[in-house]
């Protein structure tokens, strides 16, 4: 399931919390939004740094945590996926009402819902492999409620700084040059 971005910071510059990266998400839903701002946070963090990649899960079940050393990881990924099959079945349903009711004004709201359906559910997925071929990732939408995005570029910016960790490991300069 696809989680909803709540907040993030990518930068060549580490932030005040020594990061490269950081990429907070939550579960979709008002219920779990409503938690965020009562401070019972079921989130998930993923912080890049210069040494350790950290993934965190907190929930109302409990806590996870997994630290992964930079050194570990043998590549890093991004890719996203647009709901076009989900979106053409609502328009299919919304269809199928409307020839059974000969109400043709039901195809029209079909389609816009289909339309809402495919722009608001893009799923895009940033990911990093250890050498022990393990896979590690967060799958991200849109947040209606924060106004959360990010893009591919975004993500591709992303990978570049992770790349570049991972070379500054081997000079040992805990800074990266912008590129």
């Amino acid at each position: 399931m696809a989680l909803v971005l709540s907040n993030w910071y990518a930068d060549v510059k580490a932030n005040n919390n020594g990061a490269y990266i950081e990429i907070w998400a939550r579960k979709p839903g008002s219920i779990t939004w409503l938690f965020a701002i009562l401070n019972i946070d079921p989130m998930t963090f993923m912080g890049v740094y210069y040494d350790k990649i950290i993934f965190q899960r907190i929930s109302l079940n409990g806590y996870e945590k997994i630290v992964i050393p930079l050194s570990s990881v043998s590549s890093t990924y991004y890719r996203y996926r647009w709901p076009w099959k989900s979106a053409f079945i609502i328009f299919m349903i919304a269809c199928g009402i409307a020839y059974a009711m000969s109400a043709s004004w039901i195809i029209l709201i079909g389609l816009v819902c289909a339309i809402v359906w495919f722009l608001l559910n893009k799923e895009l997925c940033i990911g990093f492999s250890e050498v022990a071929h393990k896979n590690h990732g967060l799958v991200l939408k849109r947040s209606v409620i924060e106004g959360q995005e990010i893009s591919e570029s975004q993500f591709d910016y992303m990978t570049q700084i992770i790349l570049a960790l991972i070379d500054q490991q081997k000079t040992g300069n805990p800074e990266i040059s912008s590129q």
